[in-house]
């Protein structure tokens, strides 16, 4: 997973058949994060499409905490060691001191794999979001429809995990600063990638075939932040859009640089953005019997700064079975029912679908 990077899935079209039980994380550290159901986002600001993914398709993810403990360079165990590294956001914004007098702040580190799940629990296909139709426009004005399929990135067959950090700066009683920041300040983040294809397209009511290899070039950026606020172990609201605030209020910003410890790993030396929509790259590979509708494809679903909301349920904290991922591990603490739908993300520039 190299957020910034393009890093094109090797197997782009893993097939559900292929996607077995044994593809689930194991080893340890892991808990059954909950059910990450109730996505919603902007197909494309080109077609201004919004999808959803809501409670009738509960995603599971899976989360493995505090993944890069020890040692620090090449981890090989999990730990309760706490990692400190420098407070990488700029002046939390009612702080009257300046950032370089912040205490260390701590960075928990974990990463997450999602599971799409049959109606009795069972993994469907791992790194998977669910199928979902959506609508869009073809040649500006003819409405058309196609499936989308949204999958994690996969390396030499392995999926790669999106890293879920936490930056706490611990009880550093900011000057100036009143409730809950008064003590201590934090920000999360999930980042990773996603690819994206499309199939099924239906143009005007006629089916087009855009063969078994339509997708786009490389895989989309995710950066979801945090919000409400937003723990990896008690659920919350994400975003990835332009102007999303954090829990008081105050918008959310990228890193003043690279990041610098090597903690981090595969993020350390990458900057983290400021929060805008996940840009859909061109499309290639889409069309069969020699005729190449890519341009048309990409013309219809490929765009910038489509903005995502996300709300993630609570995790259960036993052991999750991989036959039955809807297991509750109480007779009070169960996956199901799964968060509502968030409301619809705003679109950039007071744009409206």
């Amino acid at each position: 997973m190299l957020p910034s990077g393009a890093v094109q899935s090797d197997e782009p079209n893993r097939t559900e058949g292929q996607a077995a039980a044994d593809d689930l994380p194991t080893g340890e550290g892991y808990v059954l994060a909950g059910v990450v159901s109730s996505t919603q986002g902007a197909v494309s600001r080109r077609s201004k499409t919004y999808i959803t993914l809501g409670p009738d398709n509960p995603i599971i993810g899976i989360l493995r905490y505090a993944r890069f403990n020890d040692p620090i360079e090449n981890p090989t165990r999990y730990s309760a060691r706490v990692a400190n590294v420098d407070w990488p956001f700029g002046p939390v914004p009612c702080a009257t001191v300046p950032v370089d007098q912040y205490k260390k702040t701590r960075i928990d580190l974990s990463d997450l794999t999602v599971v799409t799940i049959t109606d009795d629990g069972k993994p469907k296909e791992v790194g998977a979001l669910p199928d979902t139709t959506v609508r869009l426009v073809a040649f500006g004005s003819i409405p058309a429809t196609a499936t989308l399929s949204m999958k994690m990135v996969r390396k030499n067959g392995a999926i790669q995990p999106w890293t879920v950090a936490t930056w706490v700066t611990g009880a550093t009683n900011f000057p100036g600063c009143d409730g809950p920041t008064a003590n201590s300040y934090f920000r999360t983040l999930i980042a990773g990638q996603v690819q994206i294809s499309l199939s099924d397209l239906v143009v005007d009511g006629v089916p087009v075939d855009l063969g078994p290899s339509c997708r786009a070039a490389h895989p989309a950026d995710v950066w979801l932040w945090g919000v409400k606020p937003y723990i990896p172990l008690q659920g919350g609201s994400l975003g990835q859009y332009e102007g999303v605030v954090d829990r008081n209020g105050d918008p959310l910003r990228g890193s003043t640089g690279p990041l610098d410890s090597p903690y981090y790993q595969e993020l350390n030396g990458k900057s983290i953005p400021d929060p805008r929509g996940v840009d859909i790259p061109p499309f290639i590979g889409c069309g069969s019997g020699g005729d190449d509708l890519s341009p048309l494809v990409t013309a219809m679903a490929s765009g910038p700064n489509n903005p995502v909301r996300v709300n993630q349920g609570g995790p259960m904290f036993t052991p999750y079975d991989p036959d039955d991922l809807l297991k509750c591990d109480s007779p009070s603490r169960c996956p199901l029912p799964a968060p509502a739908a968030p409301e619809m993300p705003p679109l950039p520039d007071g744009e409206t679908p």
